[in-house]
């Protein structure tokens, strides 16, 4: 865009218009500094992030004066979840709204507590929550849900609003005007592309209540809620996070893809419960039930500080990336950075993180307007699950965004002219294969313009489960073979796309599995060590 391409016609983004706007400055000062744009962008997100965390440090003074212990405990826990739960989403728009809202929270906690904050605290405060629920639309059910608390349990309920009340709003009906004025293309590529984005890693609301990534954690906490609830200090912190995370739990079910960045709002507030459930009651609990809830939160607790305090660790020493190269990230590119050679490369791939952040770190420019080519895996969706043959359809048999998705390649790659080719490899053509199914060289090799072009390109070297093809220059004798379809022969060996998988027999859960159960143990021990039976009060 800096370079003159328009959003939405030259850069296909599905993302509304906001979260590109707050990137731009984050691309100016990567190149005023002569840095790379992700470090950039890493560092202002830990700016965000710390800022967050002093703005809640400082209302949680206000909203939990008498309990330093309490206070603490939840300053640590929020460090956590903002800083290490992330992981490699860290940034991702569901993670920058979290971030902004948190101070909205409490500062409802201390309305309702009965303190009336300045007014200009609460329009700043407000603006922050704004923005962050534009970033994510999908989430403002949260924020509906912590305004009818506050006016449930305000002196006045049907006062006028606050003042951070009143400035969402108005960053809500601003940032509408603008998107409208600034970026009409937005709103025709939606009614385009809409449909397909909706099919696309599409998981029904019904089992992700049940398979989602924050689903066991967010029903421990509402159960420990319910259990503990009647002893807690301070009675409206437990309120608003279960509220909270109720909201942002249903954000995650309104977006249908099960994928762990949506639900990770969920899991922090979840998390933030817990540990709430474990620093407000009494040391000593009579019931037995109650006794067990506050074990298990806070073995809870304790194995995810533990697991990604690990996970941290280890992505510092290996240099952890969400790519699919299947390849270590400078390996892979430097392998790019060498054959490109200067020059653009186009990668056929349904997953975004085929292109992204290898691109950005090889310091090649994408020839592609759209990041992944999600609408083919869109559109063929019904068939990825039917027994083979995988069966394309003619051009007369398209719909408008699979249309659209031919020509825009196809534009793409007779303007760009790529120097290399990144062709995801098809595995075997069975529905246990999902999207990797999908033989790109035979789909768009069909058209005899897209024959054409192919042709001018050589195989040059697989890069993990891709193939890498090379533009030969003009006069070059060809000495590898011109990208063909070639009919897929292995398996994945767990589905990709949509779909329940089990976990055990995994190391990764059997490894998470074992610490929780030793942690516990070790609560559990302490929990009862010393202790009467309660058997006969037990209810």
């Amino acid at each position: 865009m800096l370079d003159g391409a328009r959003l939405y016609v030259d850069v296909v983004e599905i993302n509304p218009p906001l979260i590109v706007a707050l990137n731009i400055p984050v691309v100016l000062a990567a190149r005023a500094l002569g840095l790379q744009p992700a470090l950039v962008y890493q560092l202002a997100v830990f700016a965000l992030l710390g800022l967050s965390l002093a703005a809640s440090s400082r209302l949680l003074r206000r909203l939990l004066p008498d309990d330093p212990r309490l206070r603490r405990g939840l300053v640590a826990l929020l460090a956590l979840v903002l800083f290490a739960m992330p992981g490699l989403d860290l940034g991702e728009r569901e993670h920058l709204m979290l971030a902004l809202i948190l101070p909205y929270v409490w500062l409802v906690g201390t309305r309702v507590a009965g303190w009336a904050p300045p007014r200009r605290l609460g329009v700043l405060v407000g603006i922050c929550a704004g923005v962050g629920f534009a970033l994510k639309p999908q989430f403002l059910p949260g924020w509906l849900l912590i305004e009818v608390y506050r006016r449930w349990h305000g002196a006045r309920r049907w006062s006028a609003p606050s003042p951070e009340s009143l400035a969402v709003l108005a960053v809500l009906l601003v940032y509408g005007v603008i998107a409208l004025v600034v970026t009409p293309e937005y709103f025709p590529m939606v009614r385009l592309l809409g449909a397909a984005y909706g099919r696309f890693l599409y998981d029904p609301p019904g089992r992700l209540l049940l398979t989602s990534p924050s689903s066991p954690v967010t029903l421990l906490s509402i159960l420990a809620f319910v259990a503990l609830r009647k002893k807690a200090r301070h009675g409206p912190v437990w309120d608003l996070l279960l509220i909270l995370g109720a909201g942002m739990f249903l954000g995650g079910l309104l977006q249908f893809k099960g994928l762990e960045y949506h639900f990770y709002p969920a899991r922090a507030c979840a998390i933030l419960l817990l540990g709430v459930v474990c620093l407000d009651v009494p040391l000593r609990l009579e019931r037995l039930s109650a006794r067990a809830y506050r074990v298990v939160a806070a073995a809870t607790v304790l194995t995810t500080s533990v697991l990604l305090s690990a996970r941290a660790a280890r992505h510092a020493v290996e240099g952890g990336w969400s790519g699919r190269m299947d390849a270590p990230l400078e390996e892979a590119a430097d392998l790019i950075r060498r054959y490109a050679d200067g020059g653009s490369v186009f990668v056929f791939s349904y997953h975004i993180g085929s292109s992204f952040p290898l691109l950005s770190y090889a310091g090649v420019e994408s020839a592609s307007r759209l990041p992944q080519l999600w609408i083919l895996a869109a559109e063929y969706l019904d068939r990825l699950h039917a027994p083979p043959p995988l069966v394309f359809r003619s051009y007369r048999e398209m719909d408008p965004a699979e249309r659209y998705l031919n020509a825009s390649v196809l534009a793409d790659l007779q303007r760009e002219r790529p120097r290399l080719l990144l062709v995801l490899r098809n595995a075997r053509d069975h529905p246990i294969n999902g999207y990797r199914r999908i033989d790109y060289l035979a789909y768009f090799g069909r058209n005899p313009h897209f024959a054409a072009i192919l042709r001018e390109y050589q195989f040059v070297t697989n890069l993990g489960e891709y193939a890498v093809y090379r533009r030969l220059e003009d006069g070059e004798r060809r000495q590898g073979p011109p990208p063909a379809a070639t009919p897929g022969t292995l398996d994945l060996h767990f589905g990709e796309g949509t779909g329940v998988h089990l976990l055990i027999g995994r190391a990764e859960f059997l490894l998470s599995a074992s610490i929780f159960l030793i942690i516990l143990a070790w609560m559990a021990r302490r929990e009862f060590r010393g202790h009467p039976s309660t058997a006969g009060t037990a209810r």
